[in-house]
Order: C-alpha cells, then structure tokens, then sequence
C-alpha cells in the first residue's frame, strides 16, 4: 500500500518500468475512492534518474503535492533535455549510422539566458534546414540559428533570456531542401526551474551545458523538473493504478495504454487548525496541540479530562 500525506509533496515508490511496452512512456496515475467511487487522476514528476536513491535499478519514484491550490495535473510531463546524437557524440561515427532521430537540448548559459534546440540526424546527404518557427505559450519568437553540426545533423534553436523565462510548452516547425516538414510540441521545464535545480550536478558526466551539443558528450538523462499538484477532496482508501501512453498531457485514464501497476494507497489529512472538504471550512481539533485540559465527562467519583486522563489538583 503506498502512504501519502495532503499539503505537501509525497515521494511513491513503484515498479513500472520493468512492465513497460513502450520505449520512453509517460506515467498516469489513476486514483478511485473506496468508498464514494470519485476518480482523480493526474500526471506525476519522475524523480527516478536524479533522486539518488540507491533503489533506482528496481524502483520507479514518483513526486507529487496534494493541494487545493496551484493545481498542475500535467506537470511532471515538463522536463530538461541535454540529447545529443551518435554521430556527434562519436568522431568516427559516419552519416550512415544516422536513424532519422529528433534530439532537443537545452543549453544553460547562466540565468536568464540559454538556447533551446532541436535537431535530428538526417540520412540524407546534403539536406539542409530552408526555415522555420518557434512560439513559446502559443507567442511567436525569432528562430536564434538554423543548426547544422555537420554529418547531417540539422534543426533550429530559440534564444531563451528574461522576456521568456518562465515558458513551458514550445512548438516548433522547420521544413528542408528535401521537402520534408518537422514539427512538434514540446513540455519543457522553464529556465527559472532548471536555475533553481541545476539538474546537471546530480549526474557525473564530462558535458558542458552552457555550449551546443559538442563530441565526445553523452548528454544527460531526461530530467523531469516540472512539478505536479492535484487536488484530492476526500481521505481515506483509494485503488490506483499507474498506467503508460505516448500523449504528454492526456489525464484520462480509459484513453491512456497498459497498466503496469495496481494496488491501495491511503491518504490522510495532516493535522492542520482548518480541515478543507468541497463547500467550505471547518476548524477540528489538532491532537499535536498543547492540552487544553477542557472537561468532557464527570461522575459521582471521577472527573475526566478531554485526553481521558483524571484531573487532579496540587
């Protein structure tokens, strides 16, 4: 059974990536209430590659808040990305080791200011990117450099400085001389996160994110650094189930793909001066707080305190 606490962030642990059928899945967790049935459901942050815990090789860690507000059901899709490509990576590698794969980067150059890219190796000799655009929260912005790092690698880049630092969701699209079109949307962690954590210093790794991808880099892992809030109005026994898809945002479960994990997890509420249910507030009473020593109950012989304890006099 997983234990988790509302008003703060709860580090689960899981085992699903063993079970998983697709190659890079993004994890929905799906809770329903024992009792009433109500559902919930929401992305986590997986914390897995950086957490540095020495379970990482059997279990899957899942972080996220349980609040009523800053709700963010879809933030541990957002994630830092340093890939760099084989035939970068390796000098002797030649075109023909290409696969056609997309690469993203996002190159730290002190905050604000970094260049966001993406790339893919093309196995076509000679093709080159003619143009494109990028838009970041869905607001159009200069394309900072058509990229070709050589050996087919080619794509485009955005500058990200102060006037853009808190972006999350990019899209981009650049077409070649081949007549071919890439685009995607892309849920990126925002600079002032990847400031804040610098995710680079929880690996050993020889690569230089303040320059582009560069030989002899293997790049990092993917870093999931958004964070994720869910409101969860009711406490008590759930059944969940964590399940994999392809999509980065969809929450519903009956569209997600397999489930790799089921089981119970229980929530309490911490003990606060103010318990919080849909409709209002209602104070209750903090079992932590200094006795109070108010009398609940008397007979012919005892007087009781509200602890149960016989009150006494010096």
């Amino acid at each position: 059974m997983l234990y988790i606490k509302s008003n703060q962030f709860n580090t689960v642990y899981t085992s699903v990536s063993p079970h998983k059928t697709i190659s890079n899945p993004t994890y929905l967790m799906c809770l329903e209430h024992a009792q009433s049935g109500k559902k919930y459901s929401f992305i986590p942050q997986n914390i897995t590659s950086f957490s540095g815990s020495p379970y990482n090789d059997r279990y899957d860690l899942f972080r996220f808040k349980v609040a009523e507000s800053g709700v963010d059901l879809t933030g541990g899709t957002r994630a830092w990305y340093y890939q760099i490509s084989p035939t970068i990576q390796y000098a002797n590698l030649t075109q023909s080791a290409n696969k056609g794969n997309r690469y993203i980067f996002m190159s730290w150059e002190g905050a604000p200011d970094g260049e966001w890219g993406v790339y893919i190796d093309s196995p076509n000799v000679g093709e080159v990117v003619t143009g494109g655009t990028w838009t970041i929260d869905g607001v159009s912005v200069p394309i900072e450099q058509i990229l070709d790092f050589g050996k087919g690698n080619i794509g485009i880049s955005v500058w990200v400085d102060g006037s853009n630092t808190s972006g999350t969701t990019y899209q981009y699209s650049f077409t070649t001389n081949s007549g071919r079109t890439f685009s995607d949307t892309l849920y990126l962690t925002s600079m002032d996160e990847i400031d804040e954590y610098k995710p680079w210093d929880y690996y050993t790794n020889p690569c230089n994110v303040g320059i582009l991808p560069a030989a002899g880099c293997p790049g990092y892992p993917t870093t999931y650094l958004g964070e994720t809030t869910v409101n969860i109005d009711e406490v008590g026994q759930f059944y969940y189930s964590i399940r994999e898809q392809t999509s980065k945002i969809n929450t519903n479960c009956s569209l997600s793909g397999d489930k790799l994990e089921t089981g119970l997890l229980y929530l309490t509420q911490d003990f606060t001066d103010t318990y919080y249910y849909t409709g209002g507030t209602v104070n209750v009473y903090d079992p932590t707080e200094t006795q109070t020593y108010h009398i609940l109950q008397e007979d012919d012989f005892h007087i009781l305190t509200e602890d149960n304890n016989l009150l006494t006099q010096e």
